[in-house]
């Protein structure tokens, strides 16, 4: 159990390999709470197995079969941290991060500020909090703010019963916006967070996800569930973005096909791009609240080409989506001080 203490300045290199100001060391069942972590040149904490290249420590591996992918494999001496009421903030590149060893891990109640500050996003390892290969993690109650060059949260690669509630993510530039799921074909959950001011940032090399600055962005995943979120100026791509762009990419034993995702019961507010649907088969929308103010061309269905941008009546009409969703004059004011 590591508490209470200040830790300041570390000289660790960017990631891959993860060794942070704070690390674990490959160990597990760690408690690393009320801490705070400042000006790490790269990360400020990790609990993985540093590199996706090292084997785990631990006993031998028990596997999990999920409904439709290859199993997923753990031992009982891996993961099992939490993370909690830390202040994070002015590290070069990740707050938080996790190449495996990160099941059944709870992430809550941190403060997760001004990182990312060196422009490097390509890298693909800068974000808020960054884990891979995540087995039943819980992340809760967190703030995600004043973020550059990173994704405020993002879950890459294997993602399996994790849930993203009642985060706040706030201030954020990047070319993968506020909230990422990638490269997954088991059941998850983003539902009753907050998110306000997404940016994109110009991408001269074009993004790998072919996005830029969304506010949840679900990338070649099924199955995700997105409800009761409130997302807010979100000016430059889709508030909700579930998309393709890894078409190719081996996911367990295959390749994703985007569909069983869910979008219920959000709220949308000055967000020009609303939702976007890789396909439209075997998704769901409904349930949703949108700015009548958005009402042009800003529901999309991606795939077969050519894409379509929509508005809500004929979203309803030929595709049957958000039939008892509605758009009504909204606004809302966001406080950053409380």
């Amino acid at each position: 159990r590591v508490s209470g203490f200040h830790f300041r300045y570390c000289a660790d290199g960017p990631p891959i390999t993860q060794r942070a100001m704070v690390s674990d060391y490959r160990g597990h069942h760690w408690i690393i709470e009320r801490n705070d972590i400042r000006w790490a040149n790269a990360c400020g904490i990790d609990i993985g197995k540093e590199s996706w290249y090292r084997d785990e420590p631990g006993n031998e591996r028990k596997s999990v079969q999920g409904q439709n992918s290859a199993a997923v494999s753990f031992s009982g001496n891996v993961g099992h941290h939490i993370i909690r009421r830390n202040k994070v903030s002015d590290c070069g590149i990740c707050g938080i991060a996790g190449v495996d060893n990160n099941e059944f891990t709870l992430v809550e109640e941190n403060v997760i500020e001004r990182v990312a500050a060196q422009p490097i996003e390509r890298l693909w390892e800068t974000a808020g909090l960054k884990f891979h290969n995540c087995y039943g993690v819980l992340i809760r109650r967190n703030v995600f703010r004043h973020i550059r060059h990173a994704t405020a949260l993002w879950l890459d690669f294997l993602i399996v019963n994790t849930r993203v509630t009642q985060n706040l993510v706030h201030d954020v530039e990047s070319l993968h916006g506020g909230i990422m799921i990638e490269a997954s074909t088991e059941p998850n959950w983003v539902d009753h967070n907050v998110l306000w001011d997404i940016r994109g940032v110009e991408d001269i090399y074009n993004s790998t996800s072919g996005v830029t600055g969304p506010g949840i962005n679900i990338d070649t995943a099924e199955k995700c569930l997105i409800a009761h979120n409130l997302l807010g100026n979100i000016p430059d791509e889709y508030a909700i973005s579930i998309h393709l762009a890894q078409p190719d990419r081996i996911v367990g034993d295959r390749t994703v096909t985007g569909r069983k995702n869910q979008v219920l019961n959000n709220v949308l507010v000055n967000c020009p791009k609303r939702i976007q649907l890789c396909v439209a088969a075997d998704n769901e929308s409904n349930g949703n609240l949108f700015d009548v103010r958005d009402r042009r061309a800003s529901l999309c269905i991606r795939y077969p080409a050519p894409s379509v941008a929509l508005s809500l009546p004929a979203w309803q009409e030929y595709y049957t989506l958000d039939c008892e969703s509605g758009q009504v004059p909204l606004s809302a004011l966001f406080d950053s001080e409380k």
